[in-house]
């Protein structure tokens, strides 16, 4: 590799709680105080200290300091990067909440992995490119799946895609059939609220949208199909290509709103957490930096919409799934508890944050080792906490838990938050359930 690839790693620009740094300046920060070794699950998994969020940063540092060589570093390089889960565990543990995730995520686009099949490459980079062109190719497979024709095919189908048919909901519609059918304006003229639909709400299962859309019809939102948040882009292709999809998101945005301030709801909790990142892509470009801060400033998740007030249940509490690609969210967890705390009447049990958290943002679609493992894990840990019902704040997350949950405890229940909000979530028998060999208690 050449040695301008670590000048590349180096100069990276990445976010923290004091602002935004190099790389090389924010590995500086570690005090290697070995809080977040714990936190991590590749670490658990694999407990050896290069594999340790402490062993990460150092390593780079390392390089930055120019101690070692790339040549020497390269295939210890793409290890790592390959292991990490980039559930940000460790900078939630971390003193200054140094973001080591963002690390791995410069180390691996430096180093130009390519951990997507080529398959679904191709799909995104038509989603990316020709919108229209991808929502006929995903209506098309749906109505191949619908028909069974895909379980035919399942032998030389793609594994992404044989992964896929598995977890999806027996019915897959897309979103703007739903809209259709229900006479629903998706484009009104003096809209007072924006709406993202991730890929999850317009295809996997987008009840999810509609019913989002159900709790701001009065906003009269206006649906920007076909625009991609530029996550993908940043997670699995060069970050010119993030910033072409974020500038194309900005300006939509302002044509959209007619110079106005219109806040922007999403749906998927990994889109909302890069959505307020967007300033950390043009670091270098003062002008669109200060229009993507005015635009983060009106990023809005499902957390931020009003719920009217219930009864509150004394003496329990329910921590959500906060499954999120790169960028924690803290502040979003104690708001999705007041929602499902005074909205929901049973079957709200404490629990604790697993330290094997889902895969997020596609990695499961990926050749990841650890990712089946990791799910795994997840379930059997939640099931010792006797949890009989696991709101995500993410889609894919949800899926991926009931997928595994189906196979390991049937009973256990894994639900989008959309679900959670009284008066548009699925109906459930609200009965007793048995997790393992104990009966899980009732917080009525």
């Amino acid at each position: 590799m050449k040695a301008s690839s670590l000048q590349l790693i180096a100069q990276e620009k990445v976010t923290g709680p004091k602002g935004i740094y190099t790389l090389q300046a924010s590995v500086l920060q570690c005090t290697r105080c070995n809080a977040c070794v714990q936190s991590c699950p590749a670490y658990l998994c694999k407990p050896q200290e290069l594999f340790s969020p402490r062993g990460r940063v150092q390593t780079l540092r390392l390089l930055t300091e120019n101690k070692f060589t790339f040549a020497q570093c390269e295939p210890h390089l793409k290890e790592l990067s390959a292991s990490c889960m980039y559930c940000a565990q460790c900078s939630a543990a971390c003193a200054g909440q140094l973001p080591i995730a963002l690390y791995m995520r410069a180390v691996e686009r430096t180093l130009n992995l390519k951990r997507l099949p080529a398959s679904l490459r191709m799909c995104l980079g038509i989603y990316h490119t020709y919108p229209a062109c991808f929502d006929k190719l995903m209506r098309f497979l749906l109505i191949l799946r619908r028909f069974k024709i895909l379980t035919l095919l399942t032998p030389v189908l793609p594994k992404w895609l044989r992964h896929a048919n598995k977890i999806l909901p027996a019915q897959s519609i897309p979103l703007r059939r739903i809209l259709k059918q229900n006479g629903f304006n998706a484009a009104p003229e003096k809209p007072n609220l924006l709406y993202l639909p991730s890929l999850y709400a317009q295809y996997a299962d987008a009840q999810t949208g509609w019913q989002t859309l159900q709790l701001v019809s009065a906003k009269k939102p206006y649906v920007l199909f076909g625009i991609s948040s530029g996550l993908s882009e940043y997670l699995y292709g060069p970050l010119s290509k993030a910033q072409q999809a974020a500038k194309r998101l900005l300006v939509q945005w302002e044509k959209s709103a007619a110079g106005r301030a219109l806040p922007l709801l999403t749906d998927s909790i990994e889109i909302y957490a890069f959505l307020k990142n967007y300033p950390l892509l043009f670091a270098a470009l003062p002008g669109w930096q200060q229009r993507a801060q005015k635009f983060a400033d009106q990023v809005i998740y499902i957390s931020d919409l009003p719920v009217k007030k219930r009864d509150e249940l004394s003496g329990k509490t329910v921590a959500p799934e906060t499954s999120c690609a790169l960028f924690p969210v803290k502040n979003i967890a104690a708001a999705v508890q007041k929602i499902l705390l005074t909205d929901r009447r049973s079957n709200l049990l404490e629990f604790e944050y697993s330290r094997f958290p889902l895969p997020t943002a596609g990695l499961a679609f990926a050749k990841h080792p650890q990712t089946e493992e990791s799910v795994r894990r997840h379930v059997q840990d939640l099931t010792r906490q006797q949890i009989a019902e696991v709101y995500c704040l993410s889609g894919w997350a949800a899926l991926e838990l009931q997928t595994a949950a189906r196979s390991l405890y049937p009973s256990l229940k894994a639900q989008h938050l959309i679900y959670g909000i009284k008066g548009y979530g699925r109906s459930q028998k609200r009965e007793r359930t048995t997790l393992g060999r104990r009966k899980t208690k009732s917080a009525d």
